[in-house]
């Protein structure tokens, strides 16, 4: 079954890359959030670098797919506990409501390598909004949710 989902996710990672037009553009962003933990409510921040590739697929739809690593680190409770490596690949569907402004949802798959305790492999349901703030540059506000927390972040894009 987990070979599956890689193998889809990794399809629909992809499939920008077989756009007909070839007309794809890259991203690459930097992320800074707070994670919330559903049991426990333990917060952490979440720092994340990531690049993107989007194809458009119709007028007015997008899809992009992503990579990104960065490090989680514990702020609630307060306890000198070491930052734990993130690594994670997703896919998104966006819509372009308007000029500026696209409001996207889609899949990531999030996986933390903590030196403590085995992996941690999370299916994550991603929702977000991208605005173009001006010329190449975005703000894209990413809200995640999974078995284990949910996340919202702040993002800060440029677009090629």
């Amino acid at each position: 079954m987990k070979k599956l989902l890689w193998i889809c996710v990794a399809a629909i990672s992809a499939s920008p890359l077989f756009a007909q037009q070839r007309n794809f553009q890259m991203q690459l962003f930097v992320s800074d959030g707070i994670s919330v933990n559903r049991a426990s409510g333990a917060k952490s921040d979440a720092l994340t670098a990531n690049f993107a590739i989007v194809a458009p697929r119709k007028t007015k739809f997008f899809v992009k797919s992503f990579i990104g690593t960065g490090r989680s680190f514990a702020i609630n409770p307060a306890k000198p506990t070491p930052s734990v490596p993130v690594f994670q690949v997703g896919a998104l569907v966006g819509y372009h409501a308007t000029k500026r402004f696209s409001p996207l949802a889609g899949y990531i798959e999030a996986m933390q390598f903590p030196a403590t305790s085995g992996n941690l492999y999370l299916p994550t349901f991603i929702v977000t909004t991208a605005t173009r703030i001006h010329g190449h540059w975005g703000i894209y506000t990413p809200f995640t949710v999974n078995e284990k927390s949910y996340c919202g972040s702040a993002q800060l894009g440029y677009t090629w």
